[in-house]
Order: C-alpha cells, then sequence, then structure tokens
C-alpha cells in the first residue's frame, strides 16, 4: 500500500487541533479585524425551535450583505430566557448597514408573538484596527 501524496505546496497545512478546554487550556482563539453587535433577545426556551429556524433566516439575509462574517448564537442558561446573539462584519459601516437596511427591520417585525426583542444591548468594536 502507498501512502497518500503530499497535498500542492500552496495550501497551507492544517492548523495543530485546539486542545481540550478544561482548567488547564482556556480556549483562546485570535480572530482578524471586525465589527460586532451583541443582541440580547428574550424567547421561552421550550420555543427554541421557532427561535432557531427565525435566526436562521435571518444570518441567511445578512449573509447576503457585503462585510457579513458570521452569526453565533448562545442559547438561555439556568432556565432562563435571554438568548445572545453575536453578528459580525468586516467593518463598523458594513454592520451599521446592515443594522440599518430595510430587510433586517422587516424580519424583525416578523419575529413571531411568543416572543420579542425585548432587550437589546448593542455593542460596536473594531478588533485588530490600526
Amino acid at each position: 500500500m502507498r501512502p497518500p501524496p503530499d497535498p500542492p505546496s500552496d495550501i497551507p497545512p492544517d492548523p495543530p487541533p485546539s486542545p481540550k478546554p478544561g482548567p488547564a487550556a482556556p480556549i483562546l482563539r485570535l480572530r482578524g479585524p471586525r465589527a460586532s453587535t451583541i443582541i440580547v433577545q428574550h424567547w421561552p426556551a421550550d420555543k427554541a425551535d421557532t427561535f432557531m429556524a427565525w435566526q436562521r433566516e435571518v444570518a441567511a439575509l445578512a449573509g447576503a450583505y457585503p462585510g457579513y462574517q458570521a452569526t453565533e448564537v448562545y442559547p438561555p442558561t439556568g432556565g432562563g430566557d435571554e438568548w445572545v446573539i453575536i453578528i459580525h462584519f468586516n467593518d463598523e459601516a458594513m454592520l451599521q448597514a446592515w443594522l440599518d437596511a430595510p430587510e433586517r427591520a422587516a424580519w424583525l417585525a416578523k419575529l413571531p408573538a411568543v416572543g420579542a426583542v425585548l432587550g437589546m444591548a448593542v455593542l460596536f468594536w473594531l478588533i485588530g484596527a490600526t
């Protein structure tokens, strides 16, 4: 049996695996420059499927906007109802364009009646900008 061929030289090697999280090895990721917003939405934990379906649709819409990088969703803990959503764009202007987008406003209006954006904390920061 022959060994697999070496990958082409222009493809960087896979990074080493991250250590397992624990007291001795915290998870630390270095990211490039970005602008992000943190949104807190109150939504019943027993209606998570409805909320996540709505979030997937909104994230897909955001993904069509220039500079979109990612959306992170953190579910409630300890029986609470606060979902934390972090949306990342390349820079503050691109993020602001998404936050001001009429399409986003229309999707917020479609948030089912079982939950609502009762509290919204929006923070901007540029990481790695000089």
